[in-house]
């Protein structure tokens, strides 16, 4: 699976409080390979058979690629040939990109995430009501750098030469699965499950500017985890022609991944 994505809009509000005349621009680019494979087993099909499973293992890799960059103007603006002057005096300061804009602050994310997972399944038939059981035994590991450059970080740096974050997380951690179904009539069967899901951790991608934010982001993120409980009904009509379904649900989400600006608000 390949995934691309490219964003563009103006931030000149993040530096100005009326964000009048356009001055920022912030340009967020990513891309991801995954290759993934999957090898299961199955009970053999028997309708009426009071048990039936299903096991299996899993591997994933996926390469992830993120380029985040605030630029302030470029040469033609008042702030571009001040630092245009600077970067004359000062050879290798890294205040320009590729595209010759001013770069306030950039990061660039490159990291690789692995997964490998055990899962299986288990149901008990008791005549008009199935009972299952399962789960998945898992290890994620997620690793790699954040370059992180601009004229904040060489600022406070006192250095051109940017700064390298690099993080690991490597987790382990069992994700169980329960359900029960009743069919009351050919018809109409009600159900209940309970189950948790998680959401991998990784490399912070984000840029906490020194000496401006008194907490420092952590070079790396947890994972976060859900517990999904749902409980209704599935009701078919009118010779199977019509389906109605009536689903209540209740999730417990605990350490949610979100995007939190530092104290100076520009990244």
């Amino acid at each position: 699976v390949h995934k691309s994505n490219h964003n563009f809009f103006d931030a000149t509000s993040r530096l100005l409080s009326d964000g009048a005349l356009p001055l920022a621009a912030q340009i967020y680019d990513s891309h991801s390979d995954t290759w993934s494979q999957e090898l299961r087993l199955v009970s053999p099909a028997a309708p009426k058979a009071p048990w039936q499973w299903v096991t299996g293992l899993y591997w994933s890799r996926q390469r992830v690629y993120d380029s985040t960059t605030l630029e302030v103007g470029d040469l033609s603006l008042p702030i571009g040939t001040v630092v245009s002057a600077l970067n004359s005096l000062l050879p290798g300061l890294g205040a320009f990109d590729s595209s010759n804009q001013v770069s306030l602050l950039s990061t660039d994310p490159d990291v690789t995430i692995k997964e490998l997972a055990w899962f299986g399944d288990l149901t008990r038939r008791l005549g008009p009501v199935e009972l299952s059981a399962g789960g998945r035994v898992y290890r994620t590991v997620s690793e790699g750098e954040a370059r992180q450059a601009g004229l904040l970080i060489d600022a406070t740096n006192l250095s051109p030469d940017g700064r390298d974050v690099v993080g690991v997380a490597d987790e382990k951690g069992f994700s169980p699965k329960l359900s029960a179904l009743w069919h009351i009539t050919g018809n109409v069967m009600a159900y209940a499950a309970a189950s948790r899901g998680f959401r991998v951790g990784g490399v912070q991608p984000g840029i906490t500017v020194p000496l401006v934010s008194p907490v420092q982001a952590p070079s790396a993120f947890k994972s976060d985890t859900i517990w999904n409980y749902e409980s209704g009904f599935r009701t078919e009509w009118f010779q199977k022609t019509l389906r109605l379904d009536v689903t209540g649900y209740y999730e417990r989400w605990k350490n949610p991944q979100t995007l939190q600006y530092d104290a100076s608000g520009l990244s």
